[in-house]
């Protein structure tokens, strides 16, 4: 068997799937478009704190990331800030909205923008489960998760060849 690879998804695909969150698994929905659109690497992702988005600027801090169960520097060893789309930051939003109201009724404050606990992200292995039981559900190529980053990078490609701005956002 092949092993898999982190190529990109097509348009198609990457449609497919992002209305296959929406619909099947619309909790998750804002993080796997975060994925798709910001260039974040997954354990960067998992280290965003609610006060890492500015929805003002609509801009992202990346400063952490979440690997091997804990919260460290970023691969770089660099903090960065990233754009976040208009379609980003409304789904964002949404969510947080939604999230506050779970604060609200479990007495709680996460810590972290994506997860169960008060203290915690949501678990590498979890999240990946996810991606790959909604991918093998809706029949599309396999791919890791880490495609995601490859999808968004393509993406940004076809939309602007300012190559200095798509290393920038993607912490190269």
């Amino acid at each position: 068997k092949e092993p898999p690879t982190g190529r990109p998804f097509t348009p198609t695909e990457e449609a497919i799937l992002l209305a296959g969150f929406l619909r099947y698994e619309p909790e998750w929905h804002p993080h796997y478009l975060l994925l798709l659109r910001s260039l974040m690497r997954t354990g960067e992702s998992l280290a965003l704190k609610p006060e890492d988005l500015n929805f003002e600027t609509r801009k992202i801090l990346v400063r952490e990331t979440f690997s091997e169960g804990k919260i460290g520097p970023t691969k770089t060893k660099r903090v960065r800030i990233i754009d976040m789309s208009e379609e980003l930051a409304l789904a964002l939003l949404a969510y947080l909205i939604r999230r506050r109201e779970e604060e609200r009724i479990r007495g709680i404050r996460f810590t972290y923008l994506f997860g169960w606990e008060a203290d915690r992200p949501i678990a590498m292995r979890t999240f990946q489960g996810l991606f790959n039981g909604l991918r093998d559900f809706l029949g599309l190529p396999h791919r890791v998760l880490y495609s995601t980053r490859h999808t968004g990078i393509t993406r940004l490609l076809t939309m602007t060849s300012d190559y200095e701005y798509i290393k920038t956002q993607a912490g190269h």
